[in-house]
């Protein structure tokens, strides 16, 4: 169930739903009894709970989950926010279906100021459906419920957070957990959206998963499917070259830590061979460090064009901390009319700031030569900077929009950075979200271990949205193995460790002890 639906396409699934004689209200009743389920959870049996219900169905599942709450002993008070005469359809049916009194809003207000840690409060507002700044009441709710001690359980989304995008525009409530219905929104694994959701439950209601084929999936999350499909143990046969050789391009003596980082963790992701080329002052730093790994000194750029044809090399990754100018647009572009796949972070995409067609041009030509595919790795300023004058009519679109919009214009693959990291590529059919990330990946050299893991892959022969998804993937899982206060090193460090955990989980033989410790 990795697909993720905006809320238009909920809609839809609703209809074809509804189509095949599921009726609307049988829908929410099932929606409403999930809701219930997850209060239960919250609290004991004399917990205090209070439901807010906004004026669509969003507050139609409320009043259906308020109603089974009290046949099983609860008390919840009920606010609705709206006139009753003018809820309509499915929610209106709930309202004639519910035997509980309303409590008034300003007295809602008080009571909840009084709930303590054991008691819920139900965010039933708005839901999915909410795309524009909460005012008026709904403000005056949101910032109450956010204030007091209670757990919250939001329905759908919580109220404030957009649905498609996940942005949060004014305030949004607070939730502890969050249930929404057959699948995830983009809201609750987008940021600032997934921020606020807490714990997430998808609750299957009588949704037919068929009809997942009449509406347009806005994307899917990122999964262990990819890495499953890429780490291979080596053959007997098997050589350092036939296991790929990388290639990682330094920047001045006083910068190569970037570079380094990247060319160990292409090391140990298992390519067979890596190179780091740097200038004379470069290599001999990198040389007192590096043992494993090839130091190839250049003197200029027809030497580092030389060098770029040896054709044992199958991948490079330029960039981290290569600096920024006309240096690195002429090592990038030399890179891109060479037959390596090439991984572009950091100051490799800085320096195209001004110009970022010609990068363009040069990776929709190499494509168009089949020398290699292309893979950005863009945080979000450099993003920005790349992409934002082009799409900046676009730019309050959804992420997953935007890296789809951007893989599209620039011919490459593209990894938007963050803690919900998308990856957009052609032979993706929709663009992937990385999300549960661990937040103590924002650490000075990360990144420049995610373009080592993405670089080993291609050099490995993986296609570009295959290497990106799955060394993606595995950067969340080593993050998570390290554990807290990591550092980028922990990253690599952890990998043997990691990959040989997910070798035995898959089944494969260790009878020679490939594998072992």
């Amino acid at each position: 169930m990795n697909e993720l639906i905006e809320p238009h396409q909920m809609g839809l699934a609703d209809q074809f739903t509804i189509e095949q004689g599921v009726s609307g209200f049988e829908l929410m009743k099932k929606a409403g009894r999930a809701v219930a389920d997850e209060v239960g959870c919250q609290c004991a049996y004399n917990a205090r709970i209070v439901v807010f219900c906004g004026p669509g169905n969003n507050g139609g599942d409320g009043l259906v989950a308020a109603q089974i709450l009290r046949s099983r002993g609860f008390q919840p008070k009920v606010i609705l926010v709206c006139e009753a005469a003018s809820l309509k359809g499915d929610a209106a049916k709930a309202f004639a279906y519910l035997k509980l009194p309303l409590t008034s809003l300003e007295d809602a207000l008080a009571d909840i100021k009084g709930l303590g840690k054991n008691d819920v409060v139900v965010d039933a507002l708005f839901g999915a459906g909410l795309s524009r700044a909460p005012s008026g009441d709904a403000l005056r709710i949101i910032e109450a419920i956010n204030c007091c001690r209670a757990r919250v359980v939001a329905v759908d989304l919580p109220s404030g957070v957009d649905g498609k995008t996940g942005r949060i525009a004014g305030k949004a409530v607070i939730a502890r957990s969050t249930v929404t219905f057959f699948r995830k929104k983009p809201g609750h694994v987008l940021y600032p959206g997934a921020s606020v959701t807490g714990r997430q439950v998808v609750a299957q209601i009588g949704i037919n998963s068929s009809c997942l084929e009449k509406v347009d999936i806005a994307g899917r999350l990122n999964d262990r499917g990819w890495l499953k499909k890429l780490i291979n143990a080596p053959k007997v046969e098997d050589h350092k070259y036939s296991r790929g050789h990388l290639f990682v391009i330094a920047g001045d003596e006083f910068k190569t830590g970037a570079a380094r980082l990247a060319a160990r963790a292409g090391a140990r992701l298992g390519v067979g061979a890596v190179s780091l080329l740097g200038g004379v002052a470069s290599c001999r730093c990198m040389a007192q460090h590096e043992t494993s790994t090839m130091v190839v000194p250049y003197e200029n750029l027809e030497v580092f064009k030389d060098i770029l044809g040896d054709p044992r090399r199958k991948s490079v990754v330029l960039g981290p901390g290569g600096g920024v100018g006309e240096q690195m647009r002429e090592q990038v572009l030399a890179v891109l009319q060479s037959s390596h796949s090439a991984v572009l972070d950091a100051d490799a995409l800085s320096s195209f700031a001004e110009m970022p067609h010609i990068l363009f041009d040069a990776i929709k030509l190499k494509k168009q030569q089949g020398k290699g595919c292309v893979v950005l790795t863009p945080h979000h300023g450099e993003f920005l900077r790349l992409f934002g004058d082009a799409l900046q009519s676009s730019l309050e679109e959804s992420k997953l929009f935007l890296t789809q919009k951007a893989s599209a214009m620039s011919g490459a693959t593209v990894i938007y950075k963050g803690p919900d990291t998308v990856i957009a590529d052609s032979d993706l059919q929709q663009p992937l979200v990385n999300a549960g990330a661990s937040p103590w990946l924002a650490t000075a050299g990360s990144g420049d271990v995610l373009a080592g893991f993405v670089g080993g892959f291609l050099g490995s022969g993986a296609g570009a949205g295959q290497a990106a998804a799955a060394a993606v993937y595995l950067h969340s899982l080593c993050a998570k193995q390290a554990g807290p206060h990591l550092l980028a090193e922990d990253l690599i460090n952890v990998l043997p460790q990691v990959l040989r955990e997910f070798y035995l989980q898959e089944g494969e033989s260790d009878e020679i002890g490939l594998f072992a410790t």
